[in-house]
């Protein structure tokens, strides 16, 4: 059986005045195979890439070099970058992303909105999703009144609106205080499984990142497998 998602010999460059011959490398070769059901933690410090390797991985952004499979398909072609976003991939941000002034419920329909899902249907969707998360009661008060937590279980919500077959977050945790982290922790590997998704995150978080089946750590521009405690 193929990897649910295989990235080989990922590179990324930049541009700068103050590199060396004006060019900067921050992934340096980068290898991760994930398969169907399981998760994975990338930690590092900060400025070593982990965001932009996580874009990379989930087609927000193009590396310099090498190839990415999702699902089969060649992720760095534009048509099947759309597709795949659209329908197999979900994002979860450390600073959210919703839209304020929207209702809770809105906010969960914009991906099924974007593919064009009957409304019927998304709805009750998007409701059983605000139940999972514990957050039914909130589906018509406006995201601005939210706090964080609950924002990002909306969050959590919304990226499984079109149940996607990978969730990719970024420091998911990050702008949490620690009793709440730990909830939505524990929301975040539970929605997966409920929704048949698989897991990369990127976490500064030592806790989450050992709930996860596999963890790298991303240094000097590649990834480095660690043992879990």
């Amino acid at each position: 059986m193929k990897p649910l998602l295989e990235a080989k010999d990922i590179h990324k460059s930049f541009i700068t005045p103050k590199s060396h011959n004006g060019t900067f490398q921050l992934l340096k070769g980068v290898n991760l195979v994930l398969e169907k059901g399981q998760t994975i933690a990338i930690m590092g410090l900060s400025g070593e890439g982990k965001s932009t390797l996580l874009h990379i991985l989930g087609t927000l952004e193009k590396p310099s070099h090498g190839s990415l499979r999702i699902q089969g398909y060649d992720a760095l072609v534009a048509k099947n970058c759309d597709r795949l976003r659209q329908k197999s991939i979900g994002f979860v941000f450390q600073s959210f992303y919703l839209l304020d002034e929207e209702s809770v419920l809105d906010n969960i329909l914009i991906p099924a909105k974007i593919i064009n899902t009957s409304i019927k249907s998304s709805k009750k969707r998007a409701l059983n999703l605000l139940e999972q998360v514990n957050m039914l009661n909130t589906q018509d008060r406006p995201a601005k009144y939210l706090s964080g937590g609950e924002k990002q279980r909306v969050a959590i919500a919304r990226a499984m609106m079109n149940k996607p077959s990978i969730l990719f977050a970024d420091e998911p945790t990050g702008n949490l205080d620690n009793q709440t982290s730990k909830t939505i922790s524990k929301l975040l590997f539970e929605s997966c499984h409920q929704n048949n998704s698989s897991l990369i995150l990127v976490t500064h978080d030592e806790h989450l990142a050992q709930q996860c089946d596999i963890i790298y750590r991303l240094k000097d521009g590649k990834l480095h497998l660690c043992e879990k405690q």
